[in-house]
């Protein structure tokens, strides 16, 4: 019975190392931080209008760095980034200048 208990901790603990490891975005090439970059403007001036249509022009299981820079503005969109939509990084022009906003919480109808 002992046994039993010790294997079934140990492979408890073995499932979540292998559940928990993180994603290398950066590969193994170390000078290439930054695979692409996309803009986002509301006005037409960049890329994408939205937000979330730059994150959705990402395939799933990117393993390179896409960076998004998003223009200033308040963008009045929800914002969904899928568990597959990986490495991405979103960059505004600070807090006063770049907002994104959603009237959306638990209560609300989804």
């Amino acid at each position: 019975m002992q046994y039993l208990q010790f294997f079934s901790c140990i492979s408890m603990l073995l499932l979540s190392f292998d559940m928990c490891r993180a994603l290398d975005c950066a590969g193994n090439n170390a000078n290439k931080k930054v695979a692409s970059s996309s803009y986002v403007s509301k006005s037409g001036r960049g890329n994408f209008k939205t937000i979330q249509s730059a994150i959705d022009s990402i395939p799933p299981w990117n393993s390179q760095w896409i960076h998004i820079r998003i223009s200033p503005g308040i963008y009045q969109e929800k914002v969904i980034i899928p568990m597959e939509k990986t490495c991405i990084f979103l960059e505004g022009f600070g807090s006063e200048f770049t907002s994104i906003e959603w009237d959306d919480h638990y209560n609300t109808a989804r």
